[in-house]
């Protein structure tokens, strides 16, 4: 809480009769409509601010000086195409890998289409199952889960450096339904004192691009940071790990 803006405590100090008992197991719970309507007018209030995003990947070192240079962009079957032929250009994929990756993906899915994903807490919370695979392959969800276990996966697992972008993401991006005002709420009230046992920690994904102003940083593996934000230095039976035989 350190670091929200005094305007969104203010408001949150205001109306924690609005809030307290359905996000907490110590207080009685006030009338829907008045929690349903305080929630509204929070989310209206969150989207003239910005949360700090960590996005897990693998890119390439072109990738790396575009996302500082230019920002990110919402990834779609287009964008993925023009990344898979920027890496064939590149030498860093073969055209028969490339043919293959434009093929086969599932970057056109409806549930991934348009979309940048972010963790607005520190990675090494999601533990290592839940964020190693994006470093482990190059291209995002949509393309290595296409490819996992295969030839084609190999080569994925052999170009662009495992990264975590840094940014500043704008709540005006954000669907309502990923604002994350329930996490606020539990988060306060357990500042307040009051006994919240559901999680805090939030995850949602960008409709729009990334300005290059919002991008904080690329940080980038083997350096301490990486390690720092990602946990890797403990995970088991993992490359990443510097102090794995694997």
């Amino acid at each position: 809480m350190d670091t929200w803006p005094d305007e969104i405590i203010k408001l949150l100090d205001e109306n924690i009769e609005r809030f307290t008992g359905w996000e907490c197991h110590c207080s009685n719970q006030c009338s829907a409509y008045f929690y349903d309507e305080f929630v509204v007018k929070f989310r209206e209030e969150l989207k003239k601010h910005s949360l700090t995003g960590y996005h897990c990947t693998r890119l390439a070192p072109h990738e790396i000086e575009s996302i500082l240079k230019t920002g990110m962009k919402a990834q779609s079957e287009s964008t993925l195409i023009d990344r898979i032929e920027q890496m064939k250009t590149n030498s860093l994929i073969s055209e028969k890998v490339s043919d293959e990756l434009k093929r086969t993906n599932h970057a056109a899915a409806e549930y991934r289409t348009d979309m940048i994903w972010f963790c607005f807490f520190e990675p090494y919370l999601a533990s290592q199952c839940g964020i190693e695979c994006f470093f482990k392959y190059w291209g995002g969800e949509s393309l290595y889960g296409c490819h996992e276990h295969t030839d084609i996966g190999d080569v994925l697992s052999k170009v662009g450096t495992p990264c975590i972008v840094k940014a500043s993401v704008p709540m005006s991006q954000l669907k309502d339904s990923y604002l994350p005002q329930n996490k606020m709420f539990r988060v306060f009230l357990k500042n307040r004192g009051h006994d919240v046992s559901e999680p805090v920690e939030h995850e949602g994904f960008s409709t729009k691009d990334i300005s290059a102003k919002n991008i904080i940083d690329v940080i980038q593996y083997p350096s301490e940071l990486f390690a720092e934000l990602s946990g890797c230095n403990n995970w088991h039976n993992s490359p990443l790990n510097k102090g794995c035989n694997v």
